[in-house]
């Protein structure tokens, strides 16, 4: 089986603070995303996220905007914060220790598979 890899790169150096500008990608740890909050991320289309515990995780599902997600180490027990993603497209996640179930991603409509 092939990793992919590339599609799990961060776009840029992870942000330990949320910025105030508004944009369409975003690399950042969690503790920076829970600390910050997303009324600043309307337009946001791509988070990569770095420790993602489970307040960052539910976080993450309240950006709607988003299209595309990559998530280093989702530590939630499952997918139902991403449930509200209708128009999520790509999701990837590398490690995942505490994944007990993927209930939230039958809700996922718009994600495409990788061929």
């Amino acid at each position: 089986m092939d990793i992919p890899s590339a599609q799990l790169q961060s776009p840029s150096s992870p942000l330990r603070l949320l910025p105030e500008a508004n944009g369409e990608e975003l690399a950042i740890y969690g503790k920076a995303l829970v600390k910050g909050g997303v009324g600043a991320l309307p337009d946001l289309k791509y988070l990569w996220l770095s420790g993602a515990s489970s307040e960052a995780c539910r976080i993450a599902g309240e950006l709607r905007s988003i299209r595309r997600l990559v998530v280093h180490d989702w530590r939630a027990p499952d997918l139902k914060h991403l449930s509200r993603l209708v128009d999520l497209e790509s999701l990837a996640i590398a490690g995942a220790p505490r994944l007990k179930s993927l209930e939230g991603i039958g809700e996922l409509a718009g994600l495409q598979a990788n061929a």
